[in-house]
């Protein structure tokens, strides 16, 4: 791994298309989420999503009265930024508890399908 960073680091010639090709492909996956509908469903079927929301909402929800001292409302403030509700914290955590629980069960199927023929 030092030797990777030392190379990056020491040797110009490599970072600045390495940089380029990052960049390049970040255009590429965005241009792939708005031209195959399947693709724009991955952010909801992914349980990070859910993990974060709930992290940030629970952090959030902390600072609620002190802002709206402010004159600030938090809940439109956090839903225009980024697209989350104060109130779904349950919600979010009851999802990946969810995923956690579907994930498991699959696990458990694949195990006992697979091993199947040695038990015979």
């Amino acid at each position: 791994m030092r030797e990777l960073s030392c190379l990056l680091f020491l040797h110009r010639p490599i970072a600045t298309p390495l940089t380029l090709l990052v960049l390049c492909l970040g255009w590429v996956v965005q241009q792939m989420y708005q031209k195959i509908p399947p693709l724009c469903w991955l952010p909801y079927i992914s349980y990070v999503r859910y993990a974060l929301e709930a992290l940030y909402v629970g952090e959030v929800v902390n600072y609620q009265s002190i802002v709206e001292l402010q004159g600030v409302d938090l809940a439109n403030n956090v839903w225009d930024t980024f697209g989350y509700e104060l109130d779904a914290y349950p919600r979010d955590v009851a999802t990946v508890f969810a995923f956690g629980l579907a994930f498991r069960l699959i696990t458990v199927a694949a195990m006992v399908l697979k091993d199947r023929d040695k038990k015979r």
